[in-house]
């Protein structure tokens, strides 16, 4: 083959890849978006920007974020650009296209099957809506893209990048603590394969860092899991019944991305079968793990969320793993790169799955069909549609006042606009400390435990002197209180944290229960959007309010 002919197969192998590049590129752009749950983080990150620390009301030191290196990443982001929300989107953007980038094989001429392949990335709606959204996915692609090509194959011998994988693992799990389930066999795996005497200082470096923050949190929050941990983990659901709703949120993936649920388990079942490779099994048993958590947790609310890392990881490691192949194999890559494309160009036209509507009866929602009217990339750029919504209207109204309370089931856009002066009574207890600790009301969606309030904490919050009405919820929210509003380096708060912790002061909360229990769990508001129901119908014109009014 003359020289000419190689270097217009050079040119044709980079078109490809560039091509490939800019059809991940320009879903990720086309369906940018953000959810309420991003605002949550937002407020956190304005008013650790405006000197009020990491916090969420003011006035207490309460965790409602499960990303503690996505949060630091949007202070540094909040700090450089004034529209958080708009800069955040396109922080998002430029994370996911770099990690789609290492992600996809550079060309060369055997392995252009390999460059097609990896377009199983945008041909699935979970990764590429969570690919922005306000959350954690595009630092979580990115850092799982980079430790896997750290790890390079496993192999006994030292690389260039091996020192940093603990190093990784520890951010991947600081980017979403969850996310331990799929680094932990991999970090298992690479520690079997290196020499134990080398491997110390790494392991140990990247212990310390998951260590500091743990260590961070108790003295902080009080804690060692976020309040959303508790309120979302704290129902006394049975077991069974969250499997089964577990599994309702795997059959709403299967229908809302069957490109997404075909790649998953095509490159899981690639991974299984290569027994020789010990980095593609350890991926590969990291993500079922992960799969299974998922059940046991009862999914959540989101359609598609908690597959989107899955998915992205799974495809990354097939194509990694495919690169060192036999010639037998070339005939199923290629067929599977070919499919790749099919499915890819129906994500291109429009094809998002065999259900239409915005939720479902298992209250499980396509959170992107419902916000984004709102909340796109045009949309919040625009800045028009957003000042319409009920929630932001009566925040801001409220936020007029020197101080003000707001009781909200959907809290995100309503804490991040209201500011620092509006304390939020988060009725599904995201964000309050003493509601997280109580059982849910009956019927409650999933992911949206709503907890009844108790009498008189209301005025409490209004007035901060504790008068709830029944006796051991007053001690119990006093302790509570000297944990999230006491002086951080108090003996007497840290040790109220390790006894509450410890579940010491539980009697109080089960006294409160069986005084309560059938008042506390009487079935709440539907929470449920209407099937077809978008944020559009919660827009108020400028006549709704008046200076006095209140949402």
């Amino acid at each position: 083959m003359n020289d000419e002919s190689t270097s217009h197969q050079e040119r044709l192998a980079w078109a490809l890849f560039a091509a490939v590049i800019a059809v991940f590129a320009w879903l990720v752009i086309r369906d940018a978006w953000l959810c309420d749950d991003a605002f949550i983080t937002f407020r956190v990150v304005d008013n650790f920007l405006n000197d009020y620390g990491l916090r969420w009301n003011v006035v207490d030191r309460v965790q409602v974020y499960t990303h503690p290196l996505w949060c630091l990443a949007l202070i540094c982001v909040g700090g450089i650009f004034t529209n958080l929300p708009l800069a955040s989107l396109w922080f998002s953007i430029v994370l996911s296209i770099a990690a789609f980038v290492l992600v996809v094989p550079r060309p060369r001429r055997k392995e252009l099957d390999l460059v097609l392949l990896a377009l199983l990335i945008p041909a699935s709606k979970a990764v590429v809506q969570f690919a922005t959204s306000g959350l954690e996915g595009p630092l979580a692609f990115l850092l799982l893209a980079v430790l896997i090509l750290a790890c390079d194959g496993l192999t006994s011998e030292w690389g260039r990048w091996d020192r940093w994988v603990p190093l990784l693992a520890a951010a991947v799990v600081l980017t979403r603590q969850d996310l331990l389930l799929i680094v932990a066999p991999l970090c298992i795996a690479w520690v079997a394969r290196k020499n134990t005497r080398r491997a110390t200082v790494p392991i140990v470096v990247g212990m310390a860092v998951v260590a500091m923050w743990e260590i961070f949190s108790f003295v902080y929050y009080g804690s060692l899991v976020p309040n959303t941990a508790l309120a979302k983990l704290n129902t006394g659901i049975p077991l069974s019944e969250k499997i089964v709703q577990g599994f309702h949120y795997f059959g709403d993936f299967a229908l809302r991305d069957p490109a997404g649920m075909i790649a998953l388990a095509t490159c899981l079942l690639v991974l299984v079968v290569r027994r020789k490779d010990l980095q593609a099994r350890a991926v590969a048993a990291g993500i079922l793990l992960y799969l299974i958590y998922i059940v046991v947790i009862g999914g959540d609310f989101m359609s598609g969320r908690f597959f989107a890392v899955p998915v992205f990881l799974a495809v990354a490691e097939a194509v990694r793993a495919a690169e060192d192949r036999s010639p037998s194999s070339d005939v199923v890559a290629l067929s599977a790169g070919i499919a790749a494309v099919l499915m890819v160009a129906t994500h291109l036209f429009g094809f998002n799955g065999f259900v239409a509507d915005s939720a479902s009866r298992n209250g499980i929602s396509d959170e992107r069909k419902f916000y984004a009217p709102a909340l796109s990339l045009q949309a919040i750029r625009d800045g028009q549609a957003i000042e319409r919504v009920l929630w932001v209207r009566g925040a801001k109204r409220l936020a007029r006042r020197k101080s003000a309370a707001l009781r909200a089931g959907t809290i995100g856009l309503a804490g991040y606009y209201g500011g620092p002066t509006v304390h939020i009574l988060d009725v599904l207890a995201l964000g309050d400390p003493l509601l997280s600790r109580l059982p849910p009301r009956k019927g409650s969606r999933i992911g949206h435990f709503e907890r009844k309030i108790p009498q008189g904490y209301e005025a409490s919050l209004l007035s901060g002197r504790l008068s709830i009405e029944d006796p051991d919820l007053n001690e119990y929210c006093r302790v509570v209180w000297s944990v999230t509003r006491g002086p951080v380096w108090s003996m007497q708060r840290l040790g109220d944290s390790v006894r509450l912790m410890a579940g010491a002061y539980n009697p109080l909360v089960d006294a409160y229960e069986s005084r309560s229990g059938a008042w506390l769990r009487e079935p709440g508001l539907p929470s449920l959007p209407l099937p077809n129901q978008t944020i559009e119908s919660l827009y108020v014109s400028e006549s709704t309010f008046d200076d006095a009014d209140t949402p």
